[in-house]
């Protein structure tokens, strides 16, 4: 107090910032590990800049470089770089959000289960349906046959009604004309659908079980 203060800043050694610090550190010695980034003594600091009349920032976010040669931020190649790539990951996030599927769903044969062949000449297998629901509302989810013949009968019903954000199970069968049968084991894809849409929210492939081909061992 009272003294000269030539090429000694504008520090007044108040203090302030070691008293709002909640670990107690004196960030006039420059960055430690014990500081939490929670700005206190920004704020302190300038406030008592602002009673005695001096400029703000003493205590700020800035580089040594910047500090030492009295420059200002540039905008540099490495900048942009980092930007482009995070407003490119930020697009591509949203964008996956946004045209998602409503629905995801998982379709394989019930295990240990053997195809039937039925009297009317359908050969039928049993599937396993796990089918989650992304939105914030109830979905109805059936199933269909893709470019076959046949019929698919859900165990539970004619629909699955999946909760808002869960998943729900349930299975179903599949029946097509033994005469379209070309191998043993055929693939096949099945169509699933919402009640709020027409077009299939997505095509599940997998594998129909059946008995040889007449004249085929």
């Amino acid at each position: 107090k009272n003294q000269p203060r030539d090429n000694l800043g504008d520090c007044v050694d108040c203090r302030m910032c070691v008293q709002v610090c909640p670990t107690g550190i004196d960030i006039r010695n420059g960055t430690q590990l014990e500081c939490v980034n929670c700005t206190a003594c920004i704020d302190a600091c300038n406030s008592v800049m602002d009673r005695v009349g001096l400029p703000r920032g003493l205590i700020r976010y800035s580089s040594y470089n910047s500090i030492a040669e009295g420059t200002g931020f540039r905008l540099t190649p490495r900048i942009i770089g980092y930007s482009a790539v995070l407003i490119l990951l930020l697009t591509t996030l949203v964008t996956l959000l946004l045209f998602r599927a409503p629905i995801e769903s998982t379709i394989l044969r019930t295990p240990g289960v053997l195809y039937q062949v039925t009297d009317d000449g359908y050969v039928r297998n049993l599937y396993n349906f796990i089918v989650v629901n992304k939105t914030m509302y109830p979905q109805e989810v059936f199933v269909r046959l893709k470019d076959l013949p046949g019929n698919t009968t859900l165990v539970t019903g004619k629909r699955v009604t999946v909760p808002p954000a869960k998943l729900a199970e349930s299975a179903f069968f599949v029946d097509i004309p033994r005469s379209h049968i070309r191998a043993v084991k055929t693939p096949i894809e099945i169509e699933v659908y919402t009640t709020d849409s027409p077009e299939p929210v997505e095509i599940v492939k997998t594998a129909f079980m059946g008995p040889a081909p007449e004249g085929r061992p």
